[in-house]
């Protein structure tokens, strides 16, 4: 009886405290736009457009000069070079689309 009930109280508790989470960390986030998806576009877009490394200081402030959220700041890539594979299709859309 006991065991039944610790389940219960368990669940939920659990149902209670991640519905808000999964509203506060996902859906109310989803149109945001995320820290590290320019330097993945922009890091593709250097790499297989512009034949230029994206872990050199001065590409990546060349190019983040064409997006405007940023406020004159970069995002460097920290990424391994193999990850840009992965971002490759992003080079296809223009950023707003890729976002």
């Amino acid at each position: 009886m006991y065991k039944k009930l610790n389940i219960l109280v368990f669940l939920v508790a659990f149902i209670l405290a991640y519905i808000p989470f999964v509203r506060t960390h996902g859906v109310d986030l989803f149109h945001e736009d995320s820290r590290d998806f320019p330097s993945f576009y922009y890091g593709a877009r250097l790499a297989f457009e512009e034949d230029l490394s994206p872990y050199v200081k001065t590409n990546l402030r060349s190019i983040f000069k064409d997006y405007s959220d940023n406020h004159g700041d970069y995002y460097p890539y920290l990424y391994l070079p193999t990850s840009l594979i992965v971002f490759y299709p992003f080079t296809w859309l223009d950023y707003a689309v890729a976002r």
